[in-house]
């Protein structure tokens, strides 16, 4: 994982923000803010995890357009 890219699994972009990485249970991990999903976008429109699974998110050349909030 690297921080700047966009990963996505299943519909859901995730945009990487920190590579600190915990091994366990749970796996390689990452940091990130969803910044687009497939379907509600304003439902998950930045949620932040610091616990993004590294083996089910694939990198994606996607382009993504951040909103606006007002």
């Amino acid at each position: 994982m690297e921080v700047g890219k966009i990963y996505e699994c299943f519909g859901t972009f995730v945009l990487c923000t920190g590579t600190k990485q915990s091994f366990g249970m749970l796996g390689k991990t990452f940091q990130g803010v969803v910044v687009e999903t497939d379907g509600n976008e304003d439902t998950y429109f930045a949620q932040y995890s610091e616990t993004w699974s590294a083996e089910q998110f694939k990198e994606t050349n996607k382009k993504i357009k951040l909103k606006k909030n007002d």
